[in-house]
């Protein structure tokens, strides 16, 4: 029987609509027939079926494309499934037609026990293909055949351009050709799948609500206590206080950086008050590492240092770059703006300094930089994968995630739902979820010895001067001065989140480290832009008149805060 499949869905990008959809593109054609798979390949498993996926599309000049896709699974004994276990390669075809004129039977091996569990997309990553075909018509594909690679245009009457995509969702490893008049291209893709990806215009198709859903976090969790290093029992670095010093503050110029964010440069968008520059954390009964470029420098010789997070943590590595960069001069070092990794590169040291816009951890329809507001947010809580091929590479990591957990129900998406159906949990729940699939990929990738990895705490906001000055009805506008009170705490920092994430960072033990920002920013009501930043585009003269509207609360000036967070880390490196 004839039917169209619809694709399986893996990872999320701006065609998703949070459900399973054919492809129906004008010229989609979909034959589903059984086939023999190999014995070779399958011996001690019942062939269960084979289907075989040709979709071929025609423009309307005389180039032709043929895509043809073939999938085998197979039963075996134990009840265990492997699949897929042959593929079928097509061909090129003249240029005056779009069918291919001849297949050749090219088979892979691959055998991986298929999981339901959610876990199980990370053993599918180590699946091992090994792809044999002849050199010519007449050869039989074996172990010791030509390699994956090979241009044979005396056997082949082509030219093989081989691109391999590895993907563990995939339910069909791709192989498709097309000609073009008077020159015939094979590309052969193996891993890539017809999925989609969900973005900020992704909608659910919703047939179960758990709106209603909450998850309720009370003080007995999060009691249980990470036992302190010996130089953590003598130095409490987070407990202290804020003590103004002009002499040695701030470590940097805001107009001597060139990659400072308008966002953050407050001075420049018309704060005259500098005081925010000043001022200098000193713990109670010891002192901070002293701040040294050189030397950090040093440390990140030959290093990856990649923050991972959202804007907040953006923000700490414009601060970060801002403090090194002047030490490199002009012609060594770099700037690649590749959203959504961004490089900074000293080439002295061979050393980057990196930023991962991944607001959520987990993959969501809010992982474009740019393009990132949506009406509903949509996570897929099981899943860092995309993510996780960008920084698994780095040498130290810096995490964050807090304030996009603050909007709202959250939308769940999980990786093995095909039907596209998602559930709706309170943004708690939805935390504890992601920080649970990052806590599983640091629990299993990451050595203490080889890579260090920090988790940076909310960043606190001060957006209700009633808090720190009873009486009033005001903002983070026009303060100029830290809050004395050293048993201050805002309420836009969520205690039940902060026992949330002590709860999952205490199970990974030494594998990470904390950076606790939270009670000493607490104190920096003095420290936000307001209305002195550009975001887009600058404020217009009725929005500058207008602070308790369009004030920014929740960012950080630079130099500033920020500049004491990199300053912790430096601490513990």
């Amino acid at each position: 029987m004839n039917k169209i499949r619809s694709a399986p869905q893996s990872h999320l990008d701006k065609h998703s609509h949070c459900h399973q959809k054919a492809y129906n593109d004008a010229s989609l054609v979909t034959n589903v027939q059984d086939q023999r798979s190999n014995n070779a390949l399958t011996s001690g498993c019942r062939t269960l079926s084979n289907s075989s996926l040709s979709r071929s599309l025609s423009e309307k000049s005389e180039r032709n494309f043929s895509i043809v896709v073939t999938a085998s699974s197979s039963r075996c004994r134990d009840g265990t499934r492997r699949k897929p276990t042959s593929l079928f390669l097509l061909s090129s075809s003249s240029s005056s037609s779009s069918s291919p004129s001849s297949t050749t039977n090219a088979p892979f091996s691959k055998s991986t026990k298929i999981n339901n569990n959610k876990n199980s997309k990370i053993n599918n990553l180590k699946k091992k293909i090994t792809l044999f075909f002849p050199t010519n018509a007449n050869e039989t594909p074996s172990p010791t055949s030509s390699p994956i690679f090979r241009d044979s245009p005396a056997d082949l009457h082509v030219n093989l351009a081989f691109f391999f995509f590895l993907n563990p969702f995939s339910d069909f490893w791709v192989s498709f050709a097309f000609s073009l008049d008077g020159l015939k291209w094979v590309l052969f893709f193996f891993g890539f799948f017809f999925s989609e990806v969900i973005d900020r215009f992704s909608r659910c198709n919703s047939t179960r609500d758990y709106s209603r859903r909450k998850i309720e976090w009370t003080a007995e969790f999060g009691r249980r206590r990470r036992k302190k290093s010996s130089a953590e029992k003598r130095c409490d670095v987070f407990s202290g206080k804020w003590v103004f010093d002009n002499s040695s503050y701030p470590l940097y110029n805001e107009s001597g950086c060139p990659y400072m964010s308008d966002q953050l440069a407050c001075h420049k968008h018309g704060r005259d008050d500098l005081g925010y520059q000043y001022w200098r954390w000193q713990p109670h009964g010891c002192n901070l590492k002293r701040w040294n470029v050189t030397e950090m420098w040093e440390k990140l010789r030959g290093k990856r240092l990649m923050f991972v997070g959202d804007s907040l943590n953006r923000g700490q590595w414009i601060s970060m770059v801002c403090l090194l960069q002047s030490a490199i001069p002009t012609d060594k070092k770099s700037m690649s703006p590749n959203a959504p990794l961004t490089i900074f590169r000293a080439e002295e040291y061979n050393a980057t300094i990196e930023f991962l816009w991944a607001p959520l951890l987990v993959e969501s329809n809010s992982d474009d930089p740019v393009n990132h507001r949506s009406e509903d947010r949509i996570i897929r809580p099981d899943s860092v994968l995309k993510h996780s091929l960008q920084w698994e590479h780095a040498d130290i990591l810096v995490f964050n995630s807090y304030l996009w957990w603050r909007q709202g129900a959250v939308k769940l998406l999980w990786s093995t739902e095909e039907s596209g159906t998602c559930e709706e949990l309170d943004g708690l729940g939805a935390m504890e979820l992601a920080m649970g699939s990052w806590a599983d990929w640091v629990a299993s990738k990451v050595d203490p010895l080889k890579k260090r990895v920090f988790f940076v705490t909310m960043s606190p906001t001060h957006l209700w001067s009633r808090e720190w000055k009873p009486g009033s009805d005001g903002n983070c506008y026009s303060e100029k001065t830290p809050i004395d009170s050293e048993s201050y705490w805002g309420s836009g920092s969520d205690l039940p989140t902060m026992r949330m994430v002590e709860n999952v960072l205490n199970k990974l033990g030494s594998k990470v480290s904390v950076i606790n920002i939270t009670q000493i920013s607490e104190y920096r009501k003095d420290g936000h832009p307001s209305i002195f930043r550009k975001f887009w585009e600058p404020l217009k003269p009725e929005q500058l008149s207008n602070p308790p509207t369009y004030s920014d609360c929740i960012h950080w000036c630079l130099p500033g805060v920020p500049d004491v967070w990199n300053e912790l880390l430096f601490h513990f490196l």
